[in-house]
């Protein structure tokens, strides 16, 4: 068997004979697997892929020996032999490969899935690569934008530099010049305190010449804007401009004088230059009951021009009208004209007159309410204040209507200090301080004329005028729509009512004294003294109203 054997193969040796051998073929699906998952930077699997190429290599060999030795069965069953013992070891070497490889599939398999993890995060990676390649560009951009604004900057801060140099000379020599300001400001400081001391005394010096000498006037000049001759009632026209007078300043009064048969009558123009809505001929207040009416309700400002055109007429006449360019005027012909005028002006009534008023207070108890009323300007013949105060009070307050039966007309000091006139006095006091009051009692028509009587003659009239006066005062006050705890119409009813009792009381004294009625007017009233058994029965009836008041209070 082995010289066949030898035979067949002749002088080649079996290395040659196995070459010649078809070696088995392997599935080319678990090369390319194998192929795949072999990483051939690791030395085990270089070591398997060599033992695979080997045992590839044995098996094409094994496979074309086996072919041939299909078509020779005969003469290689002993080498079939050999050679399936050989390809058993070898089977069992490649299922040992196969599985070797199973777990190197395995193993590469998740380094498959740990690679697409490397590889997405890889992609991650790149992108927010490419994100912060595009912030640098952006930042570069932004850098290179920057650097040009330095640029400017510095081109900036050097002008700068130059308008600080520049600014620093223009400093020094505005610094010089604040220097010579405020040297000029303190000597200005100097001549001003020196100045408001000048003022002071030149205003406390008026108020004096003013205090002594209250018709004392003062105005810039006069000027004749119109003389009518030819008309049958002649006249001529004045402009007075910049007047001072009692404390108070006219920029322009323009008024009239007018002949009107056989009087002189006095026009205050209007600033729209119309006249007539104060036309009064002084004369015949006395006389005419329309001119009187006129006169009593002349407005403040009116009466206030009115009596500076009569002073300053007067100045005029006194200097033979100096101040006045005459242009047609005659004086000879207006002189006792004028003169008779102002005399007519100056033997007017006095009038009860102000400029307004208003509330200070209203004061409400259970049993006695009264409303604090302020005057201001008021004027009343020689007597001039700036604001006098008054309160309209009522006594014993009652629940029906009539409210209270008891007014009191009372008189404060002015601002707590300052007699309200010259001959007041204290006849009582009350939580305000000291006052003086004059009360009445309407049920049964009395006045107290005891604290009358104590009165100056020119005291008492205004006290009177003031009484009459109330109800217009209040008339006036409610144009202010206050807000009341009782109703104004109430308060002005309540005085009207002591004011006609007063009124009647004056009559009944004038009676007494005359024998016969007499007509009630404001010059009539600092002449109605009571008759001393008058004052003493109104005494006693104010001594028996107080009781009572005490009784009552003491009841409640």
């Amino acid at each position: 068997m082995f010289d066949f054997f030898k035979k067949l193969i002749g002088p080649r040796t079996v290395k040659e004979v196995l070459t010649d051998i078809p070696t088995p073929v392997t599935s080319p699906l678990v090369l390319d697997r194998a192929r795949e998952f072999v990483n051939p930077r690791e030395l085990k699997k270089k070591k398997h892929e060599e033992d695979f190429q080997r045992i590839t290599v044995e098996n094409k060999s094994l496979r074309d020996a086996a072919h041939k030795l299909k078509r020779n069965q005969e003469g290689f069953e002993f080498l079939n032999t050999v050679l399936q013992e050989e390809n058993t070891s070898l089977h069992t070497q490649l299922l040992f490969m196969q599985d070797e490889i199973g777990d190197l599939i395995i193993e590469n398999s998740d380094r498959f899935s740990e690679a697409e993890r490397l590889n997405q995060k890889l992609n991650e990676f790149i992108k927010l690569s490419e994100d912060r390649l595009t912030e640098v560009e952006v930042a570069r951009a932004e850098r290179m934008k920057a650097f040009e604004d330095i640029a400017s900057l510095n081109n900036h801060q050097a002008d700068l530099t130059q308008k600080y140099e520049s600014s620093l000379n223009e400093n020094g020599l505005l610094l010089r010049q604040l220097h010579q300001i405020q040297e000029d400001l303190e000597s200005l400081d100097a001549d001003q305190k020196q100045s408001t001391k000048l003022v002071s005394e030149l205003n406390a010096r008026w108020s004096r010449i003013d205090a002594k000498l209250p018709a004392l006037i003062d105005y810039e000049k006069v000027v004749l804007d119109d003389v009518d001759t030819t008309s049958n009632r002649p006249s001529v026209t004045f402009k007075l401009i910049n007047c001072f007078h009692a404390d108070r300043k006219f920029d322009v009064i323009r008024f009239k004088v007018i002949l009107i048969e056989g009087s002189v009558a006095i026009s205050l123009i209007q600033e729209n230059g119309k006249d007539g809505s104060f036309l009064i001929i002084p004369e015949l207040v006395k006389n005419s009951q329309e001119e009187y009416g006129k006169y009593i309700n002349m407005p403040y400002e009116s009466w206030s021009h009115l009596k500076v055109a009569a002073s300053v007429l007067l100045d005029l006449m006194r200097s033979k009208w100096v101040d006045v360019s005459l242009g047609g005027f005659d004086p000879n012909f207006w002189s006792s004209m004028v003169l008779s005028l102002v005399r007519a002006i100056e033997q007017l009534p006095p009038v009860l007159r102000y400029s307004k008023v208003s509330l200070k207070r209203e004061l409400v108890h259970a049993d006695y309410e009264h409303l604090w009323l302020e005057i201001h300007g008021i004027e009343f013949g020689a007597y001039k204040r700036k604001k006098l105060e008054v309160r309209l009070g009522a006594a014993l307050i009652s629940g029906t209507e009539p409210f209270s039966q008891f007014p009191k007309i009372e008189f404060p000091l002015i601002g707590g200090n300052l007699p309200p006139f010259e001959s007041w006095y204290p006849e009582s006091r009350d939580d305000f301080g000291p006052k003086f009051e004059l009360r009445f009692s309407l049920e049964r028509g009395l006045v107290d004329f005891a604290a009358l009587s104590k009165l100056s003659n020119t005291d008492r009239a205004l006290v009177c005028a003031i009484c009459f006066g109330i109800p217009k005062i209040l008339d006036q006050l409610a144009s202010n729509h206050l807000a009341l705890s009782r109703p104004i119409k109430v308060w002005r009813n309540f005085s009207n009512a002591a004011s006609e009792l007063l009124i009647k009381k004056i009559q009944e004294t004038s009676v007494s004294k005359q024998g016969q009625p007499v007509a009630i007017t404001q010059e009539k009233v600092e002449l109605s003294i009571p008759a001393p058994k008058l004052i003493k029965k109104v005494q006693a009836s104010s001594k028996k109203i107080r009781i009572e008041k005490i009784s009552k209070r003491a009841a409640k």
